[in-house]
């Protein structure tokens, strides 16, 4: 029942023509890494996320992609910071324009805002949520699945 009026809120702002995936997909183990992976590995990826944690477990892991970016988004209430967002992934994005970027966000409903948002500009956007926590680890998210 929480997420009745986000999802009014959504639809009420989102293109309806712009395909979306449900995040739960990447709570799925290995998904990301066995089937985005492969696909993005050309790619400029901008990591939008407030979990620290997360930003140290893809730094020290160190995927291949040709480019990493990585944004801290304040860890609760995001979406009262979603123009400074916007404007730090914009910059990422003008400073490695030789590489088509993608942005995966795990910000709350912030990030399903600016994923429409850099989709409707033709920008591959996920949001992966909290499957951003559990990429490059031995956690599951398999068992939160209904």
């Amino acid at each position: 029942k929480m997420w009745t009026p986000f999802k009014i809120l959504f639809s009420a702002y989102s293109n309806k023509k712009t395909g979306y995936l449900d995040a739960h997909i990447f709570y799925r183990d290995s998904v990301f890494i066995d089937v985005v992976v492969p696909i993005i590995k050309n790619r400029h990826v901008i990591v939008v996320t407030g979990n620290a944690d997360s930003i140290a477990i893809w730094k020290k892991t160190n995927p291949s992609f040709a480019h990493i970016s990585y944004i801290e988004t304040p860890k609760e209430h995001a979406f009262d910071d979603v123009q400074n967002i916007k404007k730090d992934i914009d910059r990422c994005i003008d400073s490695y324009s030789e590489h088509r970027p993608v942005i995966l966000f795990s910000c709350g409903p912030a990030g399903k805002i600016l994923a429409g948002m850099y989709a409707e500009k033709g920008i591959q956007s996920l949001d992966i949520g909290k499957g951003l926590e559990v990429i490059f680890t031995t956690k599951s998210l398999e068992h939160e699945l209904v």
